[in-house]
């Protein structure tokens, strides 16, 4: 989706150095005095040494030394940068955070069908981790988040990007039929772990009528203009073709994969 809107432009580099200058001097200074020899650490380098930490466990298979060089404190400091990151670049307050409204307003609508989901009852789709997080910023569930600090830790933020996108995310959206409560509700999960949308949360697992949900992302589909608008794109009819790839099957970049 990014690739197919010509106005997406990461700008989260201006928040990221705002909180870099408040939070890596100290971690360089602690590292530096346990350093022996002629070797000195630069911030840019202790921005880096957290990413070893997560890319070499998924490489090797087991934990990395690199995630023993800094204190609780540090790493949460670390994935506040994340925060910053995700959050500006590609997720709610970036200047393209609606890039895909049309994937989640087709799921929407496919979850609000009077019919069971087609063309089964399980459909999966695999993507970057910048798309699942615009999935994630357009889904509802980040629509209160008021504005991340750059200066200081915002605690108690509903926003973490960790949650979203620890080093492979998983987002699903689900259909559940409770016997005896005469609604189908949209229920929705971020790795797992159950997340509610808090404009509409009154269901069981905090879960929303599927048809308020359909509406309310419509809403927000309506507010943010058409796609060819919000991207400045020459493409006609993306949104419709986009809504299409969970359901027909015979598009010729889509395979069926046997288990």
């Amino acid at each position: 989706m990014s690739d197919l809107c010509l106005l997406f432009k990461d700008n989260s580099v201006n928040q990221m150095m705002v909180w870099d200058a408040v939070y890596l001097l100290p971690i360089r200074e602690r590292l530096g005095r346990l350093v022996k020899g002629n070797l000195t650490l630069m911030e840019g380098d202790v921005s880096l040494f957290p990413y070893h930490c997560g890319f070499e466990m998924q490489i090797v298979g087991k934990p990395s030394p690199w995630c023993g060089v800094f204190t609780e404190d540090e790493i949460l400091e670390y994935e506040y940068r994340q925060d910053l990151r995700y959050w500006y670049g590609t997720g709610s307050n970036s200047p393209t955070k609606n890039v895909m409204l049309p994937i989640v307003h087709s799921i929407a609508n496919i979850l609000s069908s009077k019919n069971l989901m087609t063309p089964s009852l399980l459909v999966m789709a695999f993507t970057h981790d910048n798309q699942i997080n615009e999935l994630a910023s357009s889904s509802g569930i980040f629509d209160t988040q008021a504005l991340l600090a750059t200066d200081q830790m915002v605690e108690g933020r509903r926003y973490v990007s960790s949650w979203i996108t620890p080093m492979r995310g998983t987002i699903l959206w689900e259909r559940l039929s409770c016997e005896g409560r005469g609604y189908l509700w949209a229920g929705l999960r971020f790795m797992g772990g159950i997340v509610a949308v808090e404009e509409c949360s009154d269901g069981p697992g905090k879960s929303c009528p599927v048809e308020k949900y359909s509406s309310y992302i419509k809403e927000k589909v309506d507010k943010a203009g058409s796609f060819e608008e919000r991207c400045n794109s020459t493409m006609r009819g993306v949104e419709s073709s986009l809504g299409s790839i969970f359901v027909d099957l015979g598009l010729e970049f889509l395979s069926i994969v046997q288990l």
